[in-house]
């Protein structure tokens, strides 16, 4: 049942961190404010998803937390909805602002 429930959140999980070391990757290559935000954004998702998981490893644990600090997950949720946003606009900022054509694929008329 412990395994089940790891692998299924490893499975989720998973794309995130891909992504993040995408993120990692592209900055490192070019150091910029779109490839930071990716790198930041799918980080900080990929670790709420960790998070998520030890928290949800023991119930009564994750029970007394919820009950004790109800705002924690809210903040979670909604850093996860942030962070993914702001991971995918910097994505997209990056791909819009570098130049992809091959100086051997110019089109070169009739």
């Amino acid at each position: 049942m412990l395994l089940r429930y790891l692998l299924q959140n490893a499975l989720i999980a998973m794309p995130d961190l891909a992504l993040a070391i995408v993120g990692v990757v592209l900055f490192k290559r070019e150091r910029s404010l779109a490839t930071a935000l990716v790198a930041l954004g799918f980080g900080v998702v990929t670790a709420s998803h960790v998070l998520g998981t030890l928290l949800g490893l023991d119930w009564a644990d994750a029970l007394a937390i919820i009950r004790l600090h109800g705002w924690v997950l809210k903040f979670n949720y909604w850093t996860v909805i942030a962070s993914r946003w702001v991971a995918v606009g910097g994505l997209l900022w990056h791909t819009l602002q570098v130049n992809t054509a091959s100086p051997n694929n110019r089109w070169r008329g009739p």
